[in-house]
């Protein structure tokens, strides 16, 4: 029979028909999701729980939050008051910097205390090798049991850097052809591509669930990653210009020169960004607020950085990815120690890229030390002494154009194009912004540079052999994720 003929049969078989539209087809959506996607796998095979001294560890990385969101001294800061109270709680590294302009290589060397040069997973369809020892690995080995929810496209299972981690959800998730799931999404979006109030509503049901456990429990915020698109209350109390709106999403554009903003245009970008900061600050409220009702607060070790900053026209470009800069290498770094009173500023260049070692060693987790890259920060908060020398932090992986190593070394700082000749330094104690480059006057400091990095390209390379590594591992993306890629401007 025809629906046609079937609908006009009678009243009762149009009630059923209606019930077949709104009930069981979205029933069907929801098991078409379930048995497509469902919960993040859990595998406890080898696992071994155990009590620590240090029960809880919380590791909360903001994707693309500037260090001047912390800088009190920075004129374009907005007031961020649980980003300072968690500051004022712990030890605040005030010059604290990435080793890679964008996430993955970023947060794969936070994850394995490894350089660029060593752990190698620095393109777009790059994946972190199994060879390497990740600290989710080294946490759960421990006893701990981990667990990782955040949002970016780069940090779904396929990186690898869920490595270590007996719970791992990351999003967005895959929709795939299915008119049923695409339904699910439009219904449900939350659970496909949820917001920062999503994924902070995410992490304190899951403090509530496993309170009683000894973990390490990873958060990764994506806000306040273009677009720039804050909830109404965080917006500017002013105008916005025409060609831009409440929200702004032509990052690829800008990036190609095809979208050229005017100078106020610029500053109502930026004002976006920082409404979103601002966002990402009321969610930290409510995750802190969550872990002090549970009693979780002062005794756990809680750990804030980013994975990198954001340039907004100071060396005449937008976003991130694209160069070695301060904008896009500073980041906030804070330690909130279990049990101590805070409120300590260490200042020095560091690199979060030290965090592998530094919550092994707050932990009391034995790990290899000629097989990193870099080494325990714990020293400087309890010696802090200023004669002591910092080591020099090399910095690289680009994403787009040429690609550039970077080194600084007794507050100068030294950029280099790998294929083509030009080269920048800049003295950062007088010229932080790295405004004026200081060559060719000082050929001494400039050779002293590339011996650094020549040294720091064979010590990778020695890291690398430990772990028995050779050229790079990648994965095919699939077409869903390549769309969502070119919306974020990483791809055309």
């Amino acid at each position: 029979m025809r629906i046609s003929a079937w609908v006009t049969a009678g009243p009762a078989r149009v009630a059923v028909l209606l019930f077949l539209l709104f009930l069981v087809v979205p029933a069907a959506a929801w098991l078409t999701l379930t048995l497509t996607q469902g919960e993040p796998e859990v595998s406890l095979a080898g696992f071994a729980p155990r009590e620590h001294p240090l029960r809880r560890v919380i590791l909360i990385t903001v994707d693309t939050l500037r260090g001047d969101a912390l800088n009190p001294s920075n004129k374009k800061r907005i007031s961020t008051p649980n980003l300072d109270r968690l500051a004022a709680d712990g030890v605040q590294f005030t010059q604290a910097v990435v080793v890679a302009p964008w996430t993955l290589p970023s947060l794969a060397s936070i994850m394995t205390g490894l350089s660029p040069k060593a752990h190698g997973t620095v393109g777009r369809q790059s994946i972190l090798p199994e060879n390497f020892h990740t600290l989710a690995e080294y946490m759960r080995d421990a006893g701990y049991y981990t667990a990782a929810f955040g949002s970016n496209p780069y940090l779904l299972p396929r990186s690898q850097l869920s490595q270590g981690f007996l719970e791992y959800d990351f999003f967005p998730k895959h929709v795939g052809k299915s008119p049923l799931t695409k339904l699910r999404k439009w219904r449900h979006p939350e659970e496909f591509e949820p917001n920062t109030s999503d994924l902070t509503e995410l992490a304190t049901s899951w403090l509530e669930a496993n309170q009683e456990k000894d973990f390490f429990l990873w958060l990764h915020y994506f806000d306040p990653h273009v677009p720039y698109a804050p909830p109404s209350e965080f917006l500017p109390q002013r105008e916005a210009p025409a060609r831009i709106g409440t929200s702004f999403t032509k990052q690829h554009e800008t990036l190609s020169g095809d979208f050229v903003p005017s100078l106020e245009e610029r500053a109502w970008i930026e004002e976006l960004y920082w409404a979103e900061v601002r966002y990402m600050d009321e969610n930290l409220g409510r995750l802190i607020g969550h872990l002090k009702r549970l009693r979780l607060y002062q005794e756990a070790l809680i750990i804030l950085t980013s994975d990198h900053g954001e340039e907004f026209w100071e060396h005449a470009r937008f976003g991130h990815g694209h160069s070695l800069y301060g904008e896009v290498l500073r980041v906030p770094l804070v330690i909130k120690l279990p049990g101590a009173k805070g409120g300590r500023k260490i200042p020095g260049w560091v690199s979060n890229a030290g965090l592998l070692p530094t919550v092994l060693d707050l932990c009391g987790v034995s790990l290899p030390s000629d097989s990193l890259s870099f080494s325990s920060l714990r020293d400087l908060w309890e010696t802090n002494d200023p004669r002591k020398a910092r080591p020099p932090i090399v910095a690289t992986g680009l994403h787009y154009f040429e690609e550039q190593e970077s080194v600084q070394f007794e507050n100068l700082k030294y950029i280099r194009h790998v294929m083509s000749p030009r080269e920048e330094l800049y003295d950062l104690a007088a010229d932080p912004e790295e405004r004026f480059s200081l060559l060719p006057a000082f050929a001494g400091e400039v050779e002293k540079a590339k011996r650094i990095l020549r040294e720091h390209r064979l010590e990778s390379e020695r890291i690398r052999k430990i772990y028995g590594v050779r050229g790079t591992e990648e994965v095919e993306l699939d077409e869903e994720t390549k769309q969502r890629l070119r919306s974020l401007g990483y791809i055309r």
